[in-house]
């Protein structure tokens, strides 16, 4: 049928080209409130059997000036924790998996620490993954040469989280200060070949360069479960940062279907609007919302939990 037609002016072609990336680009950042168009997600796990994937920090918890206290508010672990009786639950987050554990303090969830480097299943499902066990003496070298070039600079904090480093700099006081910072650690980044760093919300993380990030992770405990080429399994991840878009796209890719959840103000300037999640929500407060409903309609989705997983999820 094309060669039946006139090819356009290139000006049109242009043009044509043009307002499709518009509309690309439109669709990446505007995204539906899954508290509003509940009844849409609603239709879509009809009936199957929901796994959720959450990170913590910007999602179960607000983001806080020090890492170390950044506690989820009144009311947000009991609901998670029904959420967890209910559903197949994992934590995936940047941190070490033993700290976010002591945040999260509930025994029956998944807990993904390091960006997914390190797995760890609940006492009925004791799967385990470690990608990055032998990386862990560079690390540490990392970290001390990473304080001796940082020292002057007021405000930062390197938290280890066993298999990656955070670089925070939320308490740097002045721009300067913050560019040097980037500046310091992009370019010991490009020194040490083993090692990459990625831009969060007033942090740098730093990983080892191995093929694995959160949908790796994601994918990694639904194929541990014999969850990830079921079709009547519906994923959600919910989660607040950039590095949560390797999940969301693990997600929207799934060829059984999942759904991501961008956990987002309208004008946060420490996150890039564009996402390639299907849906948003405002803050953790909302998540809370959001669970609270997930669990009061646990009735109209497979509400039970995957079967315990044998020793085969053991790759450390």
């Amino acid at each position: 049928m094309a060669t039946a037609m006139t090819a356009p002016a290139a000006g049109a072609m242009v043009e044509g080209r043009s307002s499709s990336s518009r509309d690309d680009a439109a669709a990446r950042l505007h995204k539906d409130n899954a508290i509003e168009h509940w009844a849409k997600i609603k239709s879509l796990m009809d009936k199957k059997q929901v796994v959720l994937f959450l990170d913590y920090d910007g999602t179960l918890s607000p983001i806080v000036d020090q890492p170390d206290k950044a506690f989820m508010k009144e009311g947000m672990r009991p609901v998670l924790a029904q959420a967890a009786s209910v559903f197949t639950t994992a934590i995936v987050t940047g941190r070490s998996k033993d700290k976010v554990y002591n945040f999260v303090g509930l025994d029956d969830v998944f807990y993904a620490g390091s960006h997914g480097l390190e797995i760890q299943g609940p006492l009925d499902r004791p799967v385990k993954c470690q990608m990055a066990e032998d990386m862990r003496p560079m690390l540490e070298a990392t970290t001390d040469t990473l304080h001796s070039l940082l020292g002057h600079i007021q405000g930062y904090e390197i938290e280890d989280n066993k298999f990656s480093l955070s670089v925070h700099y939320r308490q740097v006081p002045s721009p300067p200060h913050v560019e040097e910072l980037h500046n310091i650690v992009h370019e010991y980044v490009a020194t040490a070949p083993e090692i990459v760093v990625k831009a969060g919300k007033k942090v740098l993380e730093l990983r080892p360069k191995v093929d694995w990030h959160k949908g790796s992770a994601v994918n990694w405990i639904l194929d541990a479960l014999d969850l990830g080429n079921r079709s009547d399994v519906f994923p959600i991840y919910l989660g607040d940062d950039i590095t949560d878009e390797d999940a969301f796209v693990a997600m929207e890719t799934r060829a059984c279907g999942g759904m991501g959840i961008l956990v987002k103000e309208k004008f946060d300037p420490e996150r890039p609007p564009e996402t390639n999640a299907s849906f948003s929500l405002r803050n953790p407060d909302e998540v809370q919302t959001f669970l609270a409903t997930l669990v009061s309609h646990a009735g109209t989705v497979t509400s039970a939990k995957a079967p315990p997983a044998t020793a085969a999820g053991d790759t450390s």
